[in-house]
């Protein structure tokens, strides 16, 4: 729980907590993010490291990344 709150504080990355994975005792890896659009993701991925018995973000692990989303295409389309 004291991950998602150091998460949900830190600006300028989105605060929707995807994914955890305990690399190490004391290493996670983040993944936060979703849809930003109709047709397009975009996540942060970083690590947060436990230093002194507190968490800690690494700012300079952010990576940001944007997907797209493939759109279903429900057949021909009919322009008149």
């Amino acid at each position: 729980m004291r991950i998602k709150a150091l998460v949900s504080k830190e600006p300028g990355i989105d605060h929707r907590l995807k994914k955890i994975d305990a690399v190490r005792p004391d290493k996670v890896r983040i993944q936060t993010g979703g849809r930003t659009a109709v047709d397009s993701a975009t996540y942060n991925d970083f690590n947060v490291y436990k230093r002194a018995g507190r968490w800690v973000i690494d700012t300079a692990s952010i990576e940001i990344s944007v997907e797209t989303i493939p759109q279903p295409n429900n057949g021909q389309i009919l322009i008149r």
